[in-house]
């Protein structure tokens, strides 16, 4: 009878990863058993990992840097940070910044890591990831980063002086610039965005045009989960977003322009610095008003098309109650092709949007940047998979502004010029 050792190594990974998948706990016995299955168990257990960040010597993120310097097999890390170590940077505790400098070191220990993700689960105005923290992360990273996801949901302390540039060694922007030309897949969802975002790939004096290997890309650029302040006075001449500023003790923005972030990628796109772009999407949301909808505007760089949702709020049906207590948002309708109504929680409907582009929770928790050998259609068009069709839907009951939704609001699509 033949042994489980003796199967080939192909099998074997199979078999532990779904191991990995069902029962997670039990890995780590299986890579002591023997030292047949040590390998492969240790490849699969260690090949994705998901690091909460709390703030203790114990905690699981302080355990990883101390044992995985160096370690080959890592090819993903999720990052998580947690509500104490946020409030540990943000009283300036040293102790807190040990956790980051070691942080920073064994990032760039990894060689062989493929994906970075940073995503907080829960947003406080009160505790933000401070700019160094997401700079340092940003530069810490291998030669071998070829995805890279940062989403705070607009809770980072991003601060630029009106009409200057940031040359304290701080600047997001130019930190991601950097690492572009390395980067297969790009999601950003952070409060501030500047024209450095993409500086490393401007065409130099003598004519040299840069290149990048990214082939998926979104920005999300309206993030910020405070009250809009809108500041009559504008912005940096290089920002996007508005210079934050402070208001009775909290962080508010102003709203952003993602017209100006559009167009120059356009431009850097014609001059040749995205030879292997596939999907390029910059989405946004405008602030409502007494006479319109608000709307979710998806601008796709690659085919130089805008497309145009109106949303609403909704109630939502008797069976969706309990998923009100996950981190997704109102309960909204939106408006697609042909002006189908769909409806759903605002995070997956967002999902839904990004098609192509968009990150997905792996079966162990991993975050999966999108597959680019997944063929893609010639134009944008929305997942109409990860929507939910509202047709049944009790409108009457459940639309919050029906007379605008059903007299103003239409879905439309434009070439921008």
């Amino acid at each position: 009878m033949a042994r489980m050792t003796d199967l080939p190594n192909e099998l074997l990974f199979r078999i532990i990863h779904f191991l990995h998948i069902d029962s997670p706990k039990t890995l780590p016995a299986v890579s002591e058993s023997c030292k047949h299955l040590h390998q492969p168990a240790h490849e699969v257990l260690f090949k994705d990992i998901n690091l909460t960040w709390k703030f203790n010597k114990v905690a699981q993120i302080a355990k990883f840097v101390k044992v995985h310097q160096g370690n080959d097999v890592v090819r993903s890390i999720r990052l998580s940070p947690g509500t104490a170590q946020l409030n540990a940077f943000k009283m300036g505790i040293p102790s807190a910044y040990q956790h980051f400098d070691a942080l920073c070191a064994c990032l760039s220990s990894l060689p062989n890591l493929r994906t970075l993700s940073l995503c907080l689960e829960m947003v406080d105005r009160w505790r933000m990831v401070p700019t160094k923290v997401l700079v340092g992360i940003v530069r810490a990273l291998p030669a071998s980063t070829e995805n890279l996801e940062l989403d705070t949901r607009g809770a980072n302390a991003i601060m630029e002086k009106r009409g200057t540039r940031d040359t304290s060694g701080n600047n997001l922007c130019a930190a991601i610039s950097d690492i572009l030309p390395q980067l297969v897949t790009l999601r950003l969802r952070v409060s501030h965005l500047c024209a450095d975002l993409s500086r490393s790939l401007d065409q130099a004096a003598d004519g040299t045009q840069p290149t990048s290997k990214l082939r998926r890309a979104a920005i999300e650029v309206d993030v910020s989960p405070f009250d809009f302040d809108f500041n009559s006075s504008g912005s940096a001449s290089n920002a996007y977003y508005p210079v934050f500023r402070h208001d009775h003790g909290g962080m508010r923005a102003a709203p952003p322009s993602p017209e100006k972030l559009f167009t120059h990628f356009l431009h850097q796109r014609s001059c040749g610095a995205f030879p292997f772009l596939e999907r390029f999407l910059i989405r946004s949301r405008s602030a409502p008003n007494e006479d319109e909808l608000p709307y979710l505007r998806v601008r796709d760089v690659m085919t130089r098309v805008m497309t145009h949702h109106p949303f609403v709020s909704a109630r939502p049906p008797a069976s969706s109650v309990e998923e009100e207590k996950k981190d997704r948002g109102d309960y909204v309708v939106v408006k697609v092709q042909g002006n189908r109504d769909f409806a759903g929680w605002y995070e997956v409907v967002e999902t839904g949007l990004m098609s192509g582009v968009a990150w997905e929770d792996g079966p162990t928790g991993e975050r999966m940047p999108p597959d680019v050998k997944a063929e893609l259609d010639a134009e944008y068009r929305p997942d109409l998979g990860a929507l939910k069709d509202a047709e049944g839907f009790d409108a009457e009951e459940s639309l919050t502004q029906d007379s605008k939704w059903y007299k103003a609001s239409e879905w439309y699509t434009r070439l921008e010029e």
